[in-house]
Parts: C-alpha cells; sequence; structure tokens
C-alpha cells in the first residue's frame, strides 16, 4: 500500500512538473511574439520617416537641411536598435570580449554627454554634470562603459518632460567608482522597479510602450556592468523622476569574456 501511495505521488509531481513547464514555454512563446511585434513597430517608424524624408526633394532633386537632418536622427536610431539586437544575441552567445584598460569615468561621460547633446537641445532639457576635480579611473572597456552612460543618459532625457533636467553625478568611494543619473521625469511605478532590468521589460510609468523601446538596453547594461564587476539599481518614485545608480571597481580584475 505504502509502495503504492508513494508511487501515485511521484506521478502526480511529474503531472505538476510537466505543467508548469508547459506553462513556461507558453510564457516564451508569448514574450517572442510580444518582442517581434515591438521590433517591427520600433523598425517601421524610423523607415517610414526616412522613406518619407527622402522623397521631400524639390526641382533638381536635392533634400533640404531639415530633411536631410531628420533622415540621420532616424538612421542614428535605427542604428542604435541594430546595435542593440546584435549585443543581445553576442551575450546570448558568449562572444563579447571585455577590453579593460585604465580611463576616467569623467572623460567617458563627457564624450557620452556630446553625443546626447543635441537630443536634449530637442527636448529643451538640462544636462548638468558633477564630478571632482581628480580623475576617476577604473578598469574598464571604455567603448563598453560608454554604452552604459550614452544608454542610462537617453532613457533619461526620453521619459523627462520639456524644460526638466537631467544631472550626472560622478566620484569614488572607497575602491569603487560610481556614477549616478538623475532626472526629474515620469518616474517607475513601485511594482515594476524590481524587474526594470529584466529582458524586454516595459514599465508603464517610465520605460514604457508610449515612448518606445524595445526593453533590452537596461538589460545589456546590467550584464555588461555585472561583467565588469559592478553593480547597478535604480530609485524611483512616479512622477517624482528616476536615479540610476553604478559601480565599477577601481582596482584591475581579470578579463571577463559575456
Amino acid at each position: 500500500l505504502i509502495s503504492s501511495v508513494q508511487s501515485a505521488l511521484r506521478a502526480r509531481q511529474r503531472q505538476y512538473e510537466v505543467r508548469d513547464l508547459m506553462r513556461q514555454l507558453e510564457e516564451r512563446i508569448q514574450e517572442r511574439d510580444r518582442f517581434l511585434a515591438i521590433l517591427g513597430h520600433e523598425l517601421r517608424n524610423p523607415l517610414a520617416a526616412i522613406l518619407l524624408a527622402s522623397q521631400m526633394t524639390d526641382g533638381d532633386g536635392r533634400l533640404d537641411g531639415e530633411h536631410a537632418r531628420l533622415i540621420e536622427r532616424q538612421s542614428q536610431h535605427l542604428s542604435r536598435l541594430v546595435n542593440d539586437l546584435l549585443d543581445l544575441s553576442r551575450v546570448a552567445a558568449g562572444k563579447i570580449v571585455l577590453k579593460r584598460e585604465q580611463v576616467d569615468l569623467r572623460e567617458i561621460t563627457a564624450q557620452s554627454v556630446r553625443v546626447v547633446q543635441p537630443s536634449a537641445d530637442r527636448h529643451r532639457l538640462t544636462i548638468v554634470v558633477s564630478e571632482p576635480d581628480e580623475p576617476v579611473v577604473v578598469q574598464a572597456d571604455p567603448t563598453r562603459i560608454d554604452q552604459i552612460i550614452t544608454n542610462l543618459l537617453t532613457n533619461a532625457i526620453k521619459y523627462t518632460p520639456e524644460g526638466g533636467h537631467v544631472t550626472v553625478t560622478i566620484g569614488k568611494d572607497g575602491d569603487e567608482a560610481f556614477l549616478n543619473v538623475s532626472d526629474d521625469g515620469v518616474g517607475i511605478a513601485p511594482e515594476r522597479i524590481g524587474g526594470i532590468f529584466e529582458l524586454f521589460a516595459q514599465a508603464d510609468n517610465a520605460i514604457g510602450r508610449a515612448q518606445g523601446g524595445m526593453g533590452i538596453g537596461l538589460a545589456l547594461v546590467r550584464r555588461i556592468i555585472e561583467f565588469h564587476g559592478g553593480r547597478i539599481w535604480v530609485q524611483s518614485e512616479p512622477g517624482a523622476g528616476s536615479t540610476f545608480f553604478f559601480t565599477l571597481p577601481t582596482q584591475p580584475t581579470p578579463d571577463s569574456v559575456i
């Protein structure tokens, strides 16, 4: 009798396991379909703008400056989308190598700010950088750190209303360097903060569909920071803006491969 009961319990346990696996598979399929729909939407918008602008030629077949700049902006947007997708595939396949060197966070931040400044100007936003007088040196891949900071600044600009402010704070705390990106934008709902760095995450009150985005940028940022030996987290309150914090070690660490 005991043997029969144990066998029945094992069979029931296997049924539960199969049911859970089927549920996970269905969720993955829905996640894939949702991502494909988002991807199609994100690619269609800049392509439509480029196509429309390219048709606005004069009698000699030349574009005016405004439409040429529109094509440039949308092409850069498409380039960022494709680069994010390629990085995502490299992370999944384990093919990204971090090329570490001594870099000054202040210099990389200045470079990132120059990249996003035209977007901030269009949104009538002010970017303020607070940094120490001495270098903030970390052992990191400068290309990847630039990618991290640019991504955080782009998100801050995207979700901050006109006339707002984006503040970047750089410093050192012991054997760690830190960089914070703050904004006075729409903020993130409390129930969304825990999953904001998950792949394909879209928060209703911040990193949301109303502002576009495929939900892979912050997931890549977290992975790159973690493989540098650093940490990233966020604090936010709906309607009162958000602050993204990340740290990086100032001491040499072994090269990592994602």
